[in-house]
């Protein structure tokens, strides 16, 4: 399964948040590269265990046949 990347507020307010222009700056500055992703079909209770094992606020849900994304959880 395979989000190549990702930006949430998160990301902007851990990683930009210094910059002066912060609608200047690049999203490959701030954005999470390859993060983990849940399929459609994975139930709550492990779709929240990965938020917290990886530290996520939010984790992309794909397709469990098609890899694409669907959703974002959080």
């Amino acid at each position: 399964r395979v989000v190549e990347w990702m930006v949430t507020e998160r990301d902007i307010l851990l990683k930009a948040a210094h910059h002066r222009h912060v609608l200047d700056i690049p999203s490959e500055v701030v954005m999470t590269p390859s993060p983990t992703v849940v399929g459609a079909g994975t139930s709550m209770s492990l779709a929240l265990a990965a938020l917290g094992q990886h530290g996520y606020r939010h984790i992309p849900v794909v397709d469990d046949e098609t890899n694409r994304a669907e959703s974002l959880l959080g």
